[in-house]
Parts: C-alpha cells; sequence; structure tokens
C-alpha cells in the first residue's frame, strides 16, 4: 500500500472497477451470457457512480486496486447524470425490460423500514478491492476516509446493504451492527433459481471511526 494513491474515479477507470466488482460480486450466476455478464456488470457500477456523491479509488502502480462509493446526506452528487442513462441501457442488455431490477432494493428498502432508525447520515454503496489486497487494511482505510467526510454532515448512523454473494463478515468484523436480514430468491432463465440472503448493517460513525 505504500506506493499507492488515493484519488476520485474517472470514466476511463469503468472497466478495472467492473473487473473489481466482478470479483466482489458473482455476476455470472445471473446472466447466461459473456456480453449479458459484461453489461451487468457496467451497469451496476454506472448506477452507482451516477447515485454518488462520496467516490474514491486507489490506485497502485497504474492500476485501481480498490473503490469505495457512497452517499452523504447534503452533499452534492459528483458525476453527470448521463452516467445513470448509460447504467439504466447496460441493465437492459443484461436483463431486459422489467426484469431483475427491483426484488434486490425491494428487500433492501425493506430492511431499512424496519430498523426502526427514522434518519441516516449516509451509506456505503459499494466497496471492492483486488483480492491481493485483502488483509492489509486497505478497506478500514478507504471506510475511514468515507466516514471522516460524512462526520462533516451529521452524527447519525451510516449504513450499507451486503448479501451472501459478498464478502458480508467483514462488517461486523470492523464494527457494524446487523440490523436486517431477508432470503430472496431470483428467477433465472430456463427455470433456474439463484437464492440470495441480505443484510442491513448499521454503525454509529463515531465509535467506528475510532476502532479502524
Amino acid at each position: 500500500m505504500s506506493d499507492g494513491f488515493f484519488r476520485l474515479p474517472r470514466e476511463e477507470d469503468l472497466e478495472e472497477l467492473v473487473s473489481l466488482t466482478a470479483q466482489s460480486l458473482d455476476f455470472l450466476r445471473y446472466c447466461d451470457t459473456k456480453e449479458k455478464c459484461l453489461a451487468f456488470g457496467r451497469g451496476f457500477v454506472l448506477l452507482h457512480l451516477a447515485e454518488s456523491n462520496f467516490a474514491e479509488v486507489y490506485e497502485e502502480k497504474g492500476m485501481v486496486s480498490g473503490v469505495l462509493l457512497g452517499t452523504i446526506r447534503k452533499a452534492s452528487l459528483l458525476f453527470r447524470q448521463s452516467l445513470a442513462e448509460e447504467g439504466r441501457r447496460q441493465y437492459l442488455i443484461a436483463f431486459g425490460p422489467g426484469e431483475g431490477n427491483s426484488l434486490y432494493s425491494d428487500t433492501c428498502l425493506a430492511m431499512k423500514k424496519e430498523s426502526g432508525i427514522s434518519s441516516f447520515l449516509g451509506e456505503i454503496t459499494l466497496l471492492s478491492l483486488r483480492p491481493q489486497l485483502r488483509g492489509k487494511g486497505l478497506a478500514k482505510k478507504m471506510i475511514k476516509h468515507y466516514l471522516s467526510r460524512a462526520l462533516l454532515y451529521g452524527k447519525e448512523k451510516v449504513y450499507l446493504f451486503s448479501d451472501t454473494d459478498c464478502n458480508y463478515a467483514f462488517y461486523p468484523h470492523v464494527g457494524f451492527e446487523k440490523r436486517g436480514e431477508r432470503k430472496i430468491v431470483f428467477d433465472l432463465k430456463d427455470g433456474k433459481e439463484a437464492p440470495l440472503t441480505c443484510f442491513l448493517f448499521v454503525a454509529d460513525p463515531r465509535k467506528l471511526i475510532e476502532s479502524l
């Protein structure tokens, strides 16, 4: 990590960000062709970028090796909304119209509502690292950068959604509290199903930043 540095994502980083995210999320089990899998990855990253007002990549030796995207209440958006339009177009390539787009988000919104917390400061929407950098403290450092920025806008809790396609056990390990859990099943092509368990994790940013 000593040779790397943090910076804002650039549009030319897209394919590297898709590659990073694909290592954290099992895109292949939701798509039946490589083209659809790549479209899913591009759509996923573009939509998250479009919604972000915190975005940070870690670059090392000319390669993007980590990314954290998030939202902070009242902070300004960072990227053009045309990214969202392209993200939705990529989702249409991957899933077709109206397929696979709402089940996950509806489940997450239900868990958030059931948490009993009326106001959140922000959300970590994407955290991905290259496998060789895991366990070296980079993820903690990226979360700490996000929390430092978020605390400029308030002191309420921050949250994130994770699931069994991800390394979800990392979050309670570093100090997040699990406040929701739901099982869902995606109906895929040819009668196949993809079960998934979703989680809501919540943390007090003041306490969490002290422990990281």
